[in-house]
Order: structure tokens, then sequence, then C-alpha cells
């Protein structure tokens, strides 16, 4: 027997040390709570809750990709366990508070988080909050996953809730968000950073601000408060809509006129940045071309070189249109109060389209049509770019950039920087607004108005204006009334 003993491992030397290989691989292997978060959860930044304890390996994961503040949900015990206990059992597994994560108690079955507050939640083990509750605080595109790090869920995107994707909501200048979940404000949801802005008296410290896919965008001068005249720190900052949470930021080198005097624009500042689906075209610098970044971390996914200058940009029917010029060397030659567009061409003032998806150049237009373009007319539909310059109203095809229709009009090429036209299009119709030709003509107008309203022009010598409508098909003027400067 003893021998027997001896003499049976040495039978099936190979079986053994299969045996052991297989219990060491089995040691080495993750748990199912210890397994990685899926990609949708590390590719999301914003608020990432877990209900339970992690391992401290998923903790790690869970803060790879765009940023993220982590917190940690732990139920308390029937009879209110210490907080102390708690502390100690995350401890224990390696989780120490680092300021992007925390540690909170809650009743096990209500969350501690306004409505659409979380963008994403883990399931650590078996919970008695309801499903009810779990997708109240998710926000849309919010994502729900199991134990196992399987996507139980994702919140759908409500069609309530609208995106504001241009600086003027879309292409079509068009103000008006088809959002009919907002309504009058009652209340903050979050507030950040900054908590003012630089000085009321020079450029405004922020210039834009852009949502698509519940991110919010903006262009702000994050310089010292103490003084407006140390250096500007210009940022593209991208944040969550839904709880502020910033997700990334990217400087802008150059800026512009910090120290331009207060509503001296250039009114088309603002109209340098869109948001659309996952991408953000911007210029990271004043004279600089259109970059295109990813919107969920804000790395530069392609530049368009052939869009240097750009002063401004819509997209649309996947095509981005702007204008360009020679920012810099306009703002030498003109005023800080008034503008001279006849000087376009000078400053090599154009248009060109570029396929938004693809990056390439579908048409350029770069002559004395194009060098009197006046900012803020810019507009398009879902085959036609409009646009007014020293010739009157114009159409051009989106794609291809042929002439479809011009409309003489008279039009003011030299004007104060603070002002500038309105051009909107909506449903099929082209509005425009702008001043008079002179001064001479406001004074004649001003001249039979009430004082007040003649000390209000002599203040702040807003001309009147005319407002015109035209079938955006063919430009053909369908009526006109009196208006007001913008």
């Amino acid at each position: 027997m003893q021998m027997a003993a001896t003499e049976q491992p040495t039978k099936h030397p190979f079986l053994r040390r299969t045996c052991l290989l297989l219990l060491m691989a089995m040691a080495l292997l993750p748990t199912a709570e210890a397994a990685p978060l899926p990609p949708v959860l590390q590719q999301q930044g914003g608020l990432l809750v877990f209900i339970g304890l992690p391992a401290k390996e998923v903790l790690t994961s869970a803060q790879d990709g765009p940023e993220k503040l982590v917190q940690v949900l732990v139920a308390r015990g029937e009879k209110g366990e210490p907080e102390a206990s708690m502390r100690s059992g995350a401890t224990e597994r390696g989780i120490v508070p680092d300021g992007r994560t925390t540690i909170l108690e809650h009743d096990g079955q209500h969350l501690p988080y306004c409505d659409s507050s979380v963008n994403g939640i883990v399931l650590t083990g078996p919970t008695q909050v309801s499903r009810a509750e779990l997708m109240r605080v998710l926000t849309p595109r919010g994502t729900l996953v199991s134990t196992k790090r399987a996507v139980i869920e994702t919140k759908p995107w409500p069609e309530e809730i609208d995106e504001w994707t241009h600086a003027l909501y879309d292409a079509t200048n068009n103000a008006v968000a088809a959002d009919t979940l907002v309504g009058p404000p009652d209340r903050l949801r979050w507030v950040g950073a900054p908590d003012h802005c630089r000085h009321h008296n020079f450029l405004a410290s922020v210039s834009t601000m852009v949502s698509a896919r519940g991110r919010l965008f903006s262009i702000v001068d994050e310089g010292s408060l103490v003084s407006p005249y140390l250096p500007a720190n210009w940022m593209v900052v991208a944040r969550d809509a839904f709880n502020g949470i910033t997700l990334w930021k990217k400087q802008i080198p150059d800026w512009g006129p910090t120290l331009r005097n207060f509503r001296s624009g250039p009114a088309e500042l603002g109209r340098r940045m869109v948001a659309v689906g996952d991408e953000v075209f911007v210029t990271l610098g004043f004279e600089a071309p259109v970059s295109v970044l990813d919107a969920a971390t804000g790395e530069q996914k392609a530049a368009l070189p052939e869009t240097t200058g750009t002063e401004e940009i819509i997209i649309i029917g996947g095509v981005a249109v702007m204008v360009t010029g020679s920012p810099r060397a306009e703002l030498r030659d003109w005023s800080s109060s008034e503008r001279d567009f006849t000087t376009g061409e000078k400053h090599r003032r154009g248009l060109v389209a570029v396929d938004a998806v693809t990056r390439r150049v579908l048409w350029k237009q770069q002559d004395t049509q194009s060098a009197t373009v006046l900012p803020m007319t810019l507009a398009a539909n879902d085959d036609h770019v409009f646009f007014v310059n020293a010739q009157g109203v114009n159409a051009v095809a989106l794609r291809t950039g042929k002439q479809l229709w011009q409309t003489p009009e008279p039009v003011a090429l030299q004007r104060r920087a603070k002002f500038a036209p309105t051009v909107v299009v909506h449903n099929g119709v082209l509005l425009y607004a702008d001043r008079v030709l002179t001064a001479a003509d406001a004074d004649a107008f001003y001249g039979n108005r009430a004082k007040k309203y003649q000390e209000r022009y002599q203040q702040l010598r807003a001309y009147p204006s005319r407002l015109r409508a035209y079938d955006a098909a063919t430009g053909k003027r369908l009526w006109d009334c009196a208006a007001g400067e913008s």
C-alpha cells in the first residue's frame, strides 16, 4: 500500500503538471467583480456611480478615457451602519477617496441625485433600487451596467429635447429651438467656472456656446480676474450638459483682441464653433484654420488647411461652409467702432465649402462677389447657401457653389462694428433685415420721431432698418416692412 501510494503520482507526471498550471491560470483570471468596464462606459465622461463597493481594479479602469467623477454608493444597514464601518470596508478593498472618487451612503432604495444627472450606473451586486429610480437619475444616452459588466439598458434621448449646434441654433440662423421640455427657469441645476467675467468694458469673456449629444461646448477666457490687462487664457471647454462636469479643455493660443472696446465686435466672433454629432468644428486661433475635434475627448481628428482665416462656420447636410479672410489685418485697417467692407478684396475674403465627413473641399469662391460678404449673413437650407454682399442678396448651390440667384439691394459697406445684418431662412422664405445706407438717411428718419427716440439714436447710433422677405428658391421679393438695427 505504501508502494502504491508513492508510485501513483509518478505514473502521470504530465497530468499533475497540467492540473497545477490550470489552477495557477484560474487564480490569475479576474473575477466577475474585477472584470473591466465595457467600452461604452470607459469612453463616456461625466458622473459614474457604482451601487455597492467595486474592486479596486474596476475603479482604476473607470478612470480611463474622458474625465469622470466617480461616486460609490453603499446602502446603510437596517439599523444604520456607521460611516466608519462603510469606509473601512472600502479601505479593505483598496478604495481610497482621492477627489475624483468619493464614497457615499444611501438608504438602499433612493439615489441622492436629481433627475437626468448621472451618465453611467454600475450595479456591483443585488440591489433594492428600482428600475424606475435608476432610469430617473440617468442622463439621456446614459448607461446602466450589470454586475458582470454587461450593458442592461441605455436611456433613450427624449424627442422633447433639441440640440443647439450653432451660435444661432443651426445653419438657418433661426434662433428658436424645437425643444418642448425647456421652460421658464425656476432653480439652478449646476454652476460651473468661471464665476465672473474678466471685465465689462472689453471683449466678452465667453465668445460662444453650442451643444450636441448632451455635451456643452464654450469658448471662454480663463485669464486672471485681477486685471483685464493681464494675459488672456482662451480655452475651448467641454462639459456634460446635464451635470456640468468638465470633460476636457483645449487651449486657444490666440483669440484676437481681448482689449477691444466694449460692444465693438467683431460681431461674428461667436460663429467660429459648431458641434455636430460627436465632432466639434472650431478655429483654435484668431487666424487658424478649422480643426475637427473629438467631442468626447477633445483630441484633434483633422485640420482643414483650405480654411485658414475662417471667420464664420455653418454646417448642414454634411457640408461645412466657411467665410474666410484676414481677421487680424482687417482689425488693423478698420477702427474698433467702424468696419469698411469695400476693402474685402484686399483682405482676400471668400467662401469655402468642405465635406464634413471626408474633409474634401467641394468648392471655393474668392472673387468680387465673396470679397464683400457681410458678417452674420451666411445661412443655408438643404440645398442653398445664402449671403449678403455689395450687390445684394445671393443664393448659391450648397454642394457646387453655383450661383442660383441674386436680388439687388442697397447695402451699406461702411458700418458700425457692433451691428450686423440679420439673415434667417425658414419654411422656404429668406428674411433679411439691415440698416439704411447713410447717416443722412437715419437722421431724416429720426427727425420726425419723438425726442426720446432721437436721443436714443444719438447715443447708440443704431440706424433704422428694413426687413425684407424673399422666396428662398427664386429670390423674388415677397414683402418688406420697417425694423430696427440688430
